[in-house]
């Protein structure tokens, strides 16, 4: 079964996108957080959770220039 695609243009897809990246870099940023305070479990697994998931929707997420 193939994956959903979602087709966004203009201002809707830069804020999807910018979300997207912003929560990903929180993510990394908890990770990172984690890792130097020997907290690898279970914290760092729920960052690395949303970093997973914030790729994958990046991956779908397309652009169409012809939608405002």
């Amino acid at each position: 079964m193939s994956e959903p695609h979602v087709i966004l243009g203009g201002d809707d897809y830069a804020e999807v996108y910018e979300a997207l990246v912003s929560v990903r870099r929180f993510a990394c940023e908890m990770s990172d957080a984690f890792a130097d305070v020997g907290r690898a479990e279970p914290e760092d697994a729920g960052a690395r959770a949303m970093i997973d998931a914030c790729d994958r929707a990046l991956e779908t997420l397309r652009y169409n220039e012809d939608r405002a």
